[in-house]
């Protein structure tokens, strides 16, 4: 009899021991906002394509996800990066292209591009656009032989004094620049100093006629801080006129990006590829500007004394005749 109990005892404890390990599956997959925000960001955000991303104006950041009791076990059955962009990557030159990333960069209908990153710079220096069709500008500063190259946010970059620096385009055919519609601008800007209408690119001339329309400035306005202002001109010099409210600081690189769109009349300003809050609404589109000029770095050399040089650094130039949707907040 004592042997049969022992094996009753023994089914028992096998049964006790068995039930312990009979544990439901449970999997978790990040991938939305909602389950993100059970986590905490520090300098960071939740992007709507589904990535961590550093707020604006942030070098540094992190994120800590929420914790789960895994139980006794945890089972690991795929961990996954995909890098949806290249970040902080060079824009590409005209018949260049990405492979590596889930949104390849695509170039189609870039009508500009100037690297602005030439290692000798001075007075006469040819400055090259990498796009179709290139249009070359030329460096002019009163400084001579003096190498205005500086260090840049990927390489090199172009230092403007403030003073008398431009990229020359006057004696260029730069009709493919005459844009009256849709327009997407990105550049690299670090400003080194306060001026008030400091053309950084501009395309116009000098005049009150609808052949010398403005059709696009982006500049550094200074009445309520260090502002970037967008304007263009209608019929004969109607100004469309905005200020956006940014209070960039001094001696710190900014990707600056201006988006018009004709069909909405809108004009959106993106910086660090977040959007300042509000769009531009403006009452009428670009038109005009036949005997227009473009320039970077200066816009009294095409619209005249009451404008001024930028004082600071650029880089990664890059006009496009299409709208780039960027992560708005």
């Amino acid at each position: 009899m004592r042997h049969i109990n022992k094996f009753k005892e023994i089914n028992i404890l096998l049964l006790i021991l068995l039930s312990l390990f009979i544990i439901p599956a449970y999997s978790i997959n990040y991938n939305n906002k909602q389950i993100f925000d059970n986590g905490s960001y520090n300098n960071t955000f939740y992007d709507s394509s589904r990535f961590i991303q550093l707020k604006n104006n942030n070098s540094s950041g992190d994120y800590i996800s929420d914790i789960v009791d895994a139980g006794n076990s945890a089972i690991w059955n795929l961990i996954s990066w995909n890098q949806e962009i290249c970040y902080k990557c060079a824009l590409l030159d005209y018949g260049s292209s990405e492979k590596a990333y889930t949104n390849n960069l695509n170039m189609t209908g870039n009508v500009f591009l100037a690297h602005l990153d030439e290692t000798n710079v001075n007075h006469g220096t040819k400055i090259k656009d990498t796009s179709n069709n290139p249009v070359d500008g030329v460096m002019f500063t009163y400084e001579g032989s003096t190498n205005k190259n500086s260090k840049g946010i990927f390489n090199d970059s172009i230092k403007f004094d403030g003073m008398n620096d431009f990229v020359n385009y006057l004696q260029q055919d730069t009709s493919k620049l005459r844009i009256v519609g849709d327009i997407s601008i990105s550049v690299w800007v670090n400003i080194s100093s306060s001026t008030n209408n400091a053309d950084i690119v501009v395309y116009g001339s000098d005049g009150e006629t609808e052949d010398t329309n403005v059709l696009y400035s982006i500049r550094t306005t200074t009445a309520n801080g260090n502002d970037i202002s967008y304007i263009h001109e209608t019929d004969e010099g109607y100004n469309n006129l905005n200020v956006f409210d940014t209070n960039l600081k001094i001696n710190e690189w900014y990707n600056i990006v201006i988006v018009r769109n004709i069909n909405t009349k809108t004009v959106k300003l993106y910086v660090n590829g977040m959007q300042v809050v509000g769009s531009y609404k403006y009452d009428y589109n670009p038109s005009g500007g036949s005997s227009g000029k473009f320039s970077i770095g200066s816009g009294r050399e095409v619209l005249g004394s009451y404008f001024y040089n930028f004082n600071g650094l650029t880089e990664h130039l890059q006009k496009a005749k299409y709208i780039i949707y960027m992560a708005e907040e």
